[in-house]
């Protein structure tokens, strides 16, 4: 994918664009009216065109071919059917979203330990506990 200013984003990073857009304008198609025909047919259009993208830049095959299949089933099928293939098309993204998700919670975990450790070495270093100790305030 070529951004705007024409630098190559990675497939990885590309991925996770493709994500967001699907998720969000799977919202707003489910979030349509029965009138609103004209935004219903121009959401999924557009939904169908991130389907495809997802289907060629995700790493795995496997999941390529799950996004060209249900790509496929989003062109053929109508408003019922596309109604229904939303469900689990939201649970997986979900899904996909928590995995992206998931390394900078662990970063901010191993960040917050590494922050505990270098205050109780603060302490050690610094007799902090056992000055506390003798002015009493560790003993209240």
């Amino acid at each position: 994918m070529i951004t705007d200013f024409g630098t190559k984003v990675p497939v990885n990073e590309e991925w996770h664009i493709v994500l967001q857009q699907l998720t969000i304008e799977t919202n707003k198609y489910e979030n349509l009216t029965k009138n609103d025909t004209s935004e219903r047919e121009r959401l999924s259009l557009e939904i169908l065109s991130l389907l495809r993208r997802a289907s060629e830049v995700h790493p795995d095959g496997e999941v390529r071919n799950k996004f060209r299949r249900d790509a496929d089933a989003w062109e053929r099928g109508d408003r019922k059917t596309k109604k229904r293939m939303l469900r689990p098309l939201k649970l997986f993204l979900q899904g996909m979203g928590f995995l992206a998700a998931a390394p900078v919670l662990a970063l901010g975990a191993i960040f917050h330990g590494t922050g505990h450790f270098f205050v109780f070495l603060g302490d050690v270093l610094t007799f902090g506990q056992l000055n506390k100790f003798v002015k009493g305030t560790i003993l209240e």
